[in-house]
């Protein structure tokens, strides 16, 4: 008898467990919205192409990452995930507010590096090395109130900078 409660138990336990945690969506909307489209704003293969389902959760997606109490998109790794094509200043990317991390290093992306950067306030680990971009980075590309603490990656960045990034007097 004792056996069978036991059994009874742990059976509603994990069903109850498992019911819960399959309904449960971490990715707030408006940000599984603006990774899905930027999915579409670039020549894309690889685990992005096929890793990024619009029916599952984007904070499972392969390279993003989210905060667990308020589904924000917090990180997003996509180093070397086969990306191709200019970022434009109006991209779904910048949507992104929460931002603290952006690894876009070791793909093929072109053009300048947008002003719209800046609206990643809170941006503090940008890594951007073997890409594409060129021009000038310009102060109105600054990265926020962190920008201090924030960690650069920039090697083989074809560009000029009018100040250094780290220098606080750029901003």
């Amino acid at each position: 008898m004792m056996i069978w409660r036991m059994w009874l138990f742990f059976s509603l336990s994990s069903s109850i467990h498992v019911s819960a945690s399959s309904s449960t969506h971490l990715c707030r909307s408006d940000q599984k919205d603006a990774l899905w489209e930027l999915k579409t704003e670039f020549y894309v293969q690889g685990s992005i192409g096929e890793g990024w389902r619009n029916n599952t959760d984007c904070c499972s997606w392969y390279g993003v990452s989210c905060d667990p109490k308020t589904g924000v998109v917090v990180e997003l790794d996509l180093i070397d995930s086969s990306v191709n094509g200019p970022l434009r200043s109006n991209s779904s990317l910048f949507r992104l507010e929460h931002l603290q991390s952006l690894n876009l290093s070791y793909n093929d992306l072109s053009g300048i590096l947008p002003d719209s950067i800046g609206n990643l306030k809170y941006l503090t680990d940008l890594s951007l090395q073997d890409t594409r971009f060129d021009g000038q980075l310009k102060p109105t590309n600054r990265l926020g109130p962190y920008v201090e603490q924030a960690k650069w990656e920039l090697s083989s960045f074809a560009t000029q900078f009018d100040h250094a990034p780290w220098d606080p007097t750029w901003f």
